[in-house]
């Protein structure tokens, strides 16, 4: 694929991932009225699963032996790790502990813990200074959307704050990672996918099986169960096609950025869904998001081509 025809194909997957991804605070809640935490991680992670076994199976695009190596195997399950299992139960820990907000304040920062991470173990993909740029832009329109102030964060208990911490080094050690070690070995992305989910199913099952607390808590009526598949069908299992492809074509940090888009239709939906408080934060961050995005995107060519 050219840089020209990368350049101008991930948009999309930028803004699919953050609606979907954004949606998906509002579907956690509904799956955590019948289950557990673990149990609404597990049970999201298997259902994605699920579905991108059939669609490989639909599509007759079952991975080859010879696709299918030991390299690509661990690879793909060390990823699993860091952006499925270890995140996953981080947050659930977390949320027992600390605020929503402030678990979405520490999630925000992925795009900064990625370029740090980029800096440290990563140079050959540092960003441009534009990228960085963008990404700050992004970063403190999301803080002002959250409404953010100097002690947001004192209240809460220290172990939470480190376990969301350590959620958002495993993305920003596990983004790219992909792209270094995973996109290279020429695997077709909806088969990394596959794996990467079904691996991190695996180990999640014997977390929500030996839990002390019931395996449900309730029966999902139509509209929870709902959300649950979507959650599950799309946010845990396409999503993550998308998410390997945006990856490769836009490259680790901006794609660690969607998390910025991603928090405003949390936002978004918290108050006209949620009917949380509505506050003039909000549009001015989602204004500082988008210019952000505006930024990273910016190209003198493009503009030039345009006079």
């Amino acid at each position: 694929m050219t840089n020209k025809l990368r350049a101008n194909s991930w948009l999309h997957l930028y803004i699919a991932l953050g609606l979907i991804w954004g949606a998906s605070f509002s579907f956690v809640e509904a799956a955590l009225t019948v289950t557990t935490p673990a149990g609404s991680t597990f049970w999201r992670t298997l259902l994605g699963a699920v579905a991108l076994i059939l669609y490989l199976l639909a599509t007759k695009s079952w991975p080859s032996k010879s696709e299918l190596s030991w390299r690509f195997i661990w690879r793909i399950g060390f990823v699993g790790v860091l952006l499925s299992v270890i995140p996953a139960l981080l947050f659930a820990f977390a949320q027992e502990r600390a605020t929503t907000v402030v678990s979405s304040i520490i999630n925000s920062a992925t795009p900064i813990a990625t370029l740090i991470v980029m800096l440290i173990a990563f140079r050959d993909e540092l960003p441009t200074l534009r990228q960085t740029s963008g990404i700050v832009v992004g970063l403190i329109g999301a803080l002002i959307a959250l409404g953010v102030q100097p002690g947001s964060l004192g209240e809460n208990d220290p172990l939470a704050v480190a376990a969301l911490v350590g959620a958002i080094f495993c993305y920003a050690v596990g983004i790219p990672f992909s792209h270094k070690y995973v996109l290279p070995l020429a695997v077709p992305t909806k088969t990394m996918a596959t794996f990467q989910v079904s691996i991190a199913a695996v180990l999640l099952a014997p977390i929500y099986l030996l839990q002390p607390e019931p395996l449900f808590s309730a029966v999902p009526d139509l509209w929870v169960l709902t959300q649950i598949l979507l959650m599950g069908f799309v946010g845990t299992g396409f999503a993550y096609i998308w998410n390997f492809d945006l990856i490769d074509r836009a490259g680790s940090a901006l794609a660690s950025s969607v998390s910025y888009p991603t928090l405003l239709v949390s936002l978004a939906i918290g108050w006209l869904v949620l009917q949380e408080p509505f506050s003039w934060q909000l549009p001015i961050g989602a204004l500082l998001v988008v210019i952000g995005s505006a930024i990273t995107q910016w190209r003198p060519a493009a503009l030039k081509a345009l006079r």
